[in-house]
């Protein structure tokens, strides 16, 4: 099993046991707040955005599990929510 596969494997655990929890509804994890910056980034690197910024381009992010949406009654209008399925190195 790899770190990552652990890592998983942990948060499922987590999450049952929180939503096993009398009262509960729905759970997720993530690595912050709602809309709130947490400094994970990835770098851009498009004209429009170079030329805007002078160089310094990029997209912040953060980690949530697939219960996010359902614990903010997020409603999904079109698409499909993602889930566990939905890892690094998956095909979509």
């Amino acid at each position: 099993m790899t770190q990552a596969d652990q890592i998983r494997s942990y948060y499922r655990q987590m999450l049952a046991r929180i939503e096993a929890v009398p009262g509960v509804m729905n759970a997720y994890a993530g690595t912050g707040l709602p809309l709130e910056y947490t400094g994970f980034g990835m770098p851009s690197t498009s004209r429009q955005t170079l030329r805007q910024s002078r160089g310094q381009a990029g997209a912040g992010f953060q980690m949530i599990t697939p219960g996010y949406f359902d614990t903010f009654g997020v409603r999904m209008v079109r698409g499909r929510r993602f889930d566990e399925h939905d890892i690094a190195g998956a095909h979509g």
